[in-house]
């Protein structure tokens, strides 16, 4: 019983993670497995400090950590629309479906981004008086996994022609994401 809580937790607070790396997926950028550990491993550094600080911090704190990670998140998908929007140039098109990784500033930027999603959870658990470890190791398991899986059926969707359509879907669905979060 003490394990199946973080466990869901741990699926929680990376259901973003999923929508995020389709949407990488479906622009044709391709998270390798270092960045993909590192963005993991960013989350479960996180879980565990919010997890371990919970005891030290004052509640009033979860409200600014879901704020701040509410406009981050807006931020992030209207820096995708924009960046979708930008006519490519005829190279770009004619090597629309290769990979292209992002590179370490994007990916330590994006490892931080979800990383702030998981702290009020992380920080809850916390205060339920949850282990740090399970917390931090589920959350930087299912980042890793959910991160993994969505970018490779993002990038199968690429191929297909109604697909394209789909990234400014996308980085509109991260902006309302971030605008609920900011409401409730």
């Amino acid at each position: 019983m003490s394990i199946m809580f973080p466990l869901l937790i741990g699926i929680a607070v990376n259901l973003d993670n999923f929508v995020i790396g389709m949407n990488m997926g479906i622009r044709g950028q391709k998270l390798t497995i270092f960045s993909n550990f590192l963005i993991g491993l960013t989350t479960g550094v996180c879980a565990f400090g919010s997890t371990y600080a919970a005891r030290l911090i004052t509640g009033n704190f979860l409200v600014y950590t879901n704020f701040i990670g509410a406009v981050i998140m807006i931020f992030f998908g209207y820096f995708c629309l924009i960046k979708d929007s930008i006519p490519k140039n005829t190279q770009d098109q004619e090597n629309e479906t290769d990979f292209c990784a992002p590179c370490m500033q994007e990916t330590v930027f994006l490892g931080f981004v979800l990383a702030i999603n998981c702290i009020p959870p992380s920080f809850s658990a916390g205060v339920m008086n949850m282990s740090p470890l399970y917390i931090a190791f589920f959350a930087a398991l299912f980042s890793c996994i959910s991160m993994h899986v969505s970018n490779r059926l993002g990038y199968r969707l690429l191929h297909f022609r109604f697909i394209k359509m789909l990234s400014p879907a996308s980085s509109i669905l991260l902006i309302a994401i971030g605008i609920i979060e900011l409401i409730v």
